[in-house]
């Protein structure tokens, strides 16, 4: 093997270009030189090759075709002899330009002598080679190719063509599919909720609650201050933690007002229970603590009248010291006679004024 020129490598690595048509069918022109050792003259050559263009696999044409060489002349002799070719051959192409592409080939044939002479016999073969397309139009393409063909005996031939390319067949290729905009889902009914505090029947612990009230994820209206009575209902709703209050989310108050004998400071014996139960609430609720507030009726100077309110006051106070109060929670003040609840006018409306009344705090 003598030919330097056919060292052609499989163009394997090729990636495969797009194919607007299914077939193609080449008629050709070429021509043959046959190694020194086979005793055959150089040859022109003619053909026909039918192309089917294949998708999804590492090569993008299977090709069949047929060259016939006529009167191949034997070296030194006055003897020829025709070569007929058919070849099947796996083609994968490489688009290089908008309209030029390079492809490589690799297949099997068998040639046929019709005289084998020279030692040339009848045989299959292997082939393998590149070449190049060039667009003319959209339905004519020049090809150019060079192969190297090796027999089974082992004998070699450098065939090279020329050739219109007819593709035809064009590929169907699926219409996109058309976008349709979904239907909107119709939107959800709204689980029932019966009482209307926006907590769904399965939820809701307390479902009977009254209209227009906050409530909690639980559909139960809010104890903000957490002393068990609900917002709505609670008349103190700041109530310290842990306080015990009444029905109305208040502590539960004693009201104390001890009256007095004209002109006296002295605890008469029928208001001491009304001091115990004092002591006694202050005891329970040990974050209170009292005020005591003196008073007077409007006989006398305001300045006399102050101090007997304070005198009063203070005897009170120290009536819970003695019941037990420490003095610490307890305060005096006398307002003399600045703060009548009732006429001054009458002696019961005096002796209503003459009096001492607890205030609460915490």
């Amino acid at each position: 093997m003598k030919k330097a020129v056919v060292a052609l490598g499989l163009v394997g690595v090729l990636a495969v270009s797009g194919q607007a048509y299914k077939y193609e069918i080449t008629p050709t022109i070429g021509g043959v030189v046959p190694e020194g050792n086979l005793d055959l003259d150089d040859a022109l050559s003619y053909g026909l090759r039918f192309g089917v263009n294949i998708e999804d696999y590492f090569f993008n044409q299977i090709e069949a075709g047929i060259e016939h060489a006529p009167e191949v002349d034997v070296e030194n002799t006055n003897l020829d002899t025709d070569v007929t070719r058919f070849f099947v051959n796996l083609v994968k192409e490489y688009e290089i330009a908008s309209k030029t592409s390079l492809y490589g080939l690799v297949g099997v044939g068998y040639e046929r002598f019709s005289q084998e002479l020279a030692d040339n016999d009848s045989d299959g073969f292997g082939n393998y080679g590149v070449g190049i397309k060039y667009a003319l139009t959209d339905a004519l393409n020049l090809k150019a190719d060079v192969r190297h063909a090796i027999s089974f005996q082992g004998s070699d031939n450098l065939l090279y063509s020329i050739g219109l390319s007819f593709p035809f067949g064009k590929e169907a290729k699926p219409e996109p599919a058309k976008y349709v905009e979904p239907k909107p889902e119709p939107a959800p009914m709204p689980a029932p909720d019966f009482d209307g505090d926006g907590v769904a029947n399965g939820y809701d612990k307390c479902p009977n609650t009254p209209r227009g009230v906050k409530v909690d994820a639980y559909g139960c209206e809010m104890d903000s201050d957490k002393d068990g009575v609900v917002d709505s209902k609670d008349e103190c709703p700041d109530t310290p933690m842990g306080v015990k209050v009444n029905e109305v989310g208040c502590v539960p108050t004693v009201t104390l007002r001890v009256m007095f004998d004209f002109d006296k400071a002295t605890i008469k014996s029928e208001y001491m229970n009304k001091i115990r139960e004092v002591a006694d609430f202050l005891k329970k609720y040990e974050q209170y603590n009292v005020k005591l507030e003196g008073h007077t009726d409007s006989k006398g100077s305001a300045a006399y009248n102050e101090k007997l309110s304070l005198a009063r006051a203070q005897a009170v106070a120290k009536a819970l010291e003695d019941l037990g109060i420490d003095k610490s929670r307890i305060s005096a003040e006398g307002f003399g006679e600045m703060q009548p609840v009732a006429t001054n006018d009458t002696e019961e409306g005096r002796s209503l004024n003459r009096r001492v009344e607890a205030k609460f705090r915490d």
